[in-house]
């Protein structure tokens, strides 16, 4: 049987018996096998270290007296370049420095970063930064809601699905959430871009875009008022307001679709379920159920 049709039926697991001992017995067998234990290596959650390539290089050589026919060689090729291209991904996340940081339902944690800016992070949040490229590159991803104190210093960037936001020093909080974006300025000023959309807002004034529509006020709290543990709101769909509920207390709400859309001008506690679920349900006339995590939001006139 020709060596390359052996090769290849052995790759497809397609070898008989008679045809599987033939192929242990070839010179190249055992570097096959190094060559394809190595390269199942790479997979999700595991990357190899540099030496393995080094290994692989070593036995390789070790075979030079083989002579392989072109095909086979361009299958070598094709494990090495996996092989090259793992590396590459293991230096490029692993060594490069990233810096992932995230909140569950109900969990609110305070952030330093490299520069001493601050990052006040809200509940099913997270921010994703750079720790060695900092000093040059102060450029945050955030998803979720975030309150920052950034130092003086170069350009201050936080990107988000929904815009970016600009600074070089000041005090301003992010909330990016399905459907709803917002940036308030508390001290000095920022800059959002989004698409054709060039804002600037200085201390005390806010923007927000709610399903496509921009909306720019004005805000005179001296910091959000989530660190102060309460969400508060002014006009907002009340599907926004009880899926903020779900954040902080980690639940699901059931809501009736004929209020999804209805605005909601109030607060709600972080502290305590039931009054939070009564500040949202008394001002709209509607009433709650709550079974374990499961609460069901009704009308006044629903059983």
């Amino acid at each position: 049987m020709k060596q390359d049709e052996l090769l290849n039926k052995w790759l497809n697991g397609e070898l008989n018996d008679a045809e599987w001992a033939e192929f242990k017995r070839r010179s190249d067998y055992d570097l096959n096998s190094g060559i394809i234990e190595t390269a199942a290596e790479f997979k999700a959650g595991h990357f190899s270290k540099p030496e393995d390539f080094k290994s692989f290089k070593a036995t390789y050589n070790q075979h030079k007296d083989y002579q392989p026919s072109l095909s086979y060689f361009k299958y070598v090729l094709r494990v090495a370049a996996i092989l090259v291209i793992g590396l590459g991904i293991y230096f490029t996340l692993f060594s490069g420095g990233s810096e992932l940081v995230q909140t569950a339902a109900g969990e609110k944690i305070f952030v330093m970063l490299p520069d001493n800016s601050e990052v006040h992070l809200n509940s099913v949040s997270k921010i994703e930064y750079n720790v060695k490229r900092w000093e040059d590159n102060r450029n945050l991803i955030l998803n979720g809601e975030a309150f920052f104190k950034v130092a003086k210093g170069k350009k201050f960037d936080v990107v988000t699905t929904d815009g970016i936001v600009s600074v070089l020093g000041t005090q301003f909080n992010v909330k990016q959430r399905p459907g709803y974006f917002e940036v308030k300025c508390f001290e000095g000023m920022v800059r959002v871009s989004r698409d054709t959309i060039l804002k600037d807002l200085k201390a005390g004034m806010t923007l927000s875009i709610l399903n496509g529509e921009l909306n720019l006020g004005t805000e005179n709290e001296k910091q959000p008022s989530w660190m102060d543990n309460f969400s508060r709101f002014k006009a907002i769909p009340f599907s926004q307001v009880t899926a903020e509920i779900e954040r902080q207390y980690d639940v699901e709400i059931d809501l009736p679709g004929s209020t999804v859309n209805r605005l909601f001008t109030g607060r709600f506690t972080h502290d305590n379920l039931e009054q939070a679920l009564k500040e949202i349900t008394v001002p709209m006339n509607l009433n709650y159920l709550i079974n374990g995590s499961i609460i069901r939001i009704y009308g006044q006139n629903e059983d």
